[in-house]
Parts: C-alpha cells; structure tokens; sequence
C-alpha cells in the first residue's frame, strides 16, 4: 500500500488533504469546548450531561460536512472520541483536558487512515475465509498505524509543546501521515532485504534508490540506510549491498 498502491511517501499522504483539514478544525473545536468558548454551528453546552456516544455522534456530523471523505472523517472522529473518553459516563467538558485532546487527534489520523488502507484493498478482504483472521489482521495494522502515528506526535509535542490551534494541528498530522508511510516503506524494504535470496538483494535496492532519491542526494540516503541495517541485518549482507554501491 505504502510503496505502490498510494505512490510512496512523497504522494501516499496527501490523499489526507481533507482528513487533516477537518482534524484541525476538531482540535480547536475541542480546545474551545473545554476552554467552555462558543463554536460557529456548535452549541456544546446542549451535550453537557448526555453519553459520550450522543456527544460523538453530532460533533462527527459537524466535521465531516458534505465533503468526499465524509464517511471517512466522521468515523474516524466517532471512533477517537470513544477510544479515549469514558463512553459508559456522560459527556463533561471537563474531560477535555489538552493530553485528552492530543490523543483523540492520534486516534482520529490513525482511524483514518487504517479506513483509507482498507478502503483501498476492496474486495482482497473477501478472498480469505476466515472471519476470525481476517478481524485480527485489520486489528493489527490499526494498532501499527496508531503506534506510529503516536511516535511522531510525541516527538513533535516533545520539540513544540502540544498546541492544539487549527494550524498546529494540521502540522503534526501531516507530518505524522509522512512517517507513517516512511516507516512502513522501509520496514518492508528491510524484510524483503532479509528474506530475499542475494541475487535480488541489489536490484530490490536500486529500484528502492531510483524511486526514492537522484544521484545528488543518494550517498546520504545510503549512510542513513546502512546504518538502519547495522542493527537489523547481519553483516555479510550489509557488506554485500555496501559493494553494490
């Protein structure tokens, strides 16, 4: 999906452009909320007192707006909003405190784009079956993007500060859907590198430089690599491709 389906890093996450507009504007709408400040088409103060569920549900209908990733966003802001806040307890504003808030925006990215990977691969759910596996696949990528996307905001809140202004949310999200589809770009680089015979080893890695960088800007991106391989390959094969270099 990474590599081909979305056209790599440089491409695959723009496909977010919508997602991470309507995220920004949950941030501050959150903030504002909890800060007890009027949102334009909201009135947060008539969900004070009903489920957590009821609160998700119309604050979902309001994000997602009539845009082409509706579905997609008001899922996505449902599904945050009940992994992080107490779903048995009605809604207070209380709860919204800013690490509340940060970690609904990490749920709301990765739900959505755990949507956009299942989206893409269709009818390829349908070949297997077995319900049970099938559950436990897409469990599984939720939790890596969720991992991954929660790396990235920690490392951002750790450089900035949690800011949760419309615009700041948009930056960590960006930059959290570029590591996402950095990561898993090379982690199936590195497995196909283990696991392929020799002779393939070389090829799979030109083909992987050719697409990701030109001839300035390869030595660099070669050092960063091999130093990736030093701790996850064993050294026969990080000389082998050092050669082919």
């Amino acid at each position: 999906f990474a590599r081909q389906a979305s056209v790599g890093a440089n491409v695959g996450p723009r496909r977010l452009g919508q997602v991470v507009s309507s995220g920004g504007a949950f941030g501050e709408t959150l903030k504002a909320i909890a800060d007890g400040n009027d949102v334009e088409g909201l009135d947060a103060s008539r969900y004070i007192g009903k489920t957590v569920d009821r609160f998700a549900q119309e604050l979902a209908e309001h994000l997602g707006g009539d845009s082409p990733d509706a579905d997609i966003i008001q899922i996505a802001v449902q599904e945050a909003i009940e992994q992080v806040l107490d779903v048995d307890t009605d809604f207070d504003p209380n709860s919204l405190t800013d690490d509340n808030i940060a970690q609904i925006m990490i749920e709301y990215l990765a739900h959505s784009i755990f949507q956009i990977v299942v989206n893409e691969a269709g009818n390829s759910w349908n070949r297997s079956d077995d319900v049970v596996t099938s559950a436990k696949r897409e469990t599984e990528i939720l939790d890596l993007t969720r991992e991954h996307v929660e790396q990235s905001f920690a490392s951002q809140v750790q450089n900035k500060g949690v800011q949760l202004g419309s615009n700041a949310v948009e930056s960590y999200m960006r930059a959290a859907a570029r590591h996402v589809w950095q990561t898993w770009e090379r982690q199936l680089l590195l497995l196909l590198l283990i696991f392929l015979p020799f002779r393939w080893q070389s090829l799979l890695l030109i083909h992987f430089f050719a697409g990701k960088t030109c001839l300035t800007t390869v030595g660099r991106v070669t050092s960063k690599f091999s130093y990736l391989l030093c701790s996850q390959v064993n050294g026969r094969l990080l000389n082998h491709c050092c050669r082919k270099f």
